[in-house]
């Protein structure tokens, strides 16, 4: 008997309240500045803009330079100390540097050198960082026909006549060689006697 009652005392309220609520929500989101939609403000309702998240932030960029020397200084944190972006003077660019043993070790497009060589950079070859790794793995793919395809090639080009190569005219111009530096600092190996 008590429930009968109330529920016929809320029932009134209820119906008054909901219509309230729906006109409030569509007022409130037909009157917002057009600035959200981006858009000249039409009176339509953009519910997908509403439900969108804002956007985030720019995120400052990283140099390859900063991602390299910082992930050595993690790999070898007994060995790598005072990672830092570092200058000579005012009209010198900096690189980042961190310290192995007391000597500074400075990413120099792509190379890693100590203090006295880092200008001299030509003289090096690059590293091969790799640090353009995907976030996620892509696809699978099956690979079956790319399979085939070489074994095809394969089997052609033992049938074929081998033709001979060119003799090499001009010696080759002798390549830079690589900056061992990083390694000998870090291994303590800069020769096979150490």
């Amino acid at each position: 008997m008590i429930f009968d009652s109330l529920k016929k005392m809320f029932k009134p309220i209820y119906l008054l309240v909901l219509p309230i609520l729906l006109f409030l929500t569509i007022f409130i989101v037909y009157n917002r500045p057009s600035a959200i939609y981006a858009q000249e403000n039409t009176g339509e309702i953009n519910i997908a803009a509403l439900l969108e998240e804002p956007p985030s932030p720019p995120q400052p960029s990283v140099d390859q330079g900063e991602r390299i020397m910082r992930a050595l200084a993690l790999a070898y944190p007994d060995r790598i100390s005072n990672l830092q972006f570092r200058r000579q003077n005012e009209n010198d660019p900096g690189d980042w540097a961190f310290q192995i043993d007391g000597r500074w070790l400075y990413y120099a497009e792509g190379r890693i050198l100590p203090e006295d060589r880092r200008h001299r950079v030509s003289e090096y070859r690059a590293m091969g960082f790799n640090s353009n790794y995907r976030m996620e793995l892509p696809s699978w793919e099956s690979g079956e026909e790319q399979r085939a395809a070489r074994t095809r090639n394969y089997e052609e080009s033992l049938t074929r006549v081998a033709q001979p190569r060119p003799p090499v005219t001009e010696p080759r111009p002798p390549s830079p060689t690589r900056a061992n530096y990083i390694f000998e600092a870090i291994w303590r190996g800069s020769s096979r006697a150490e």
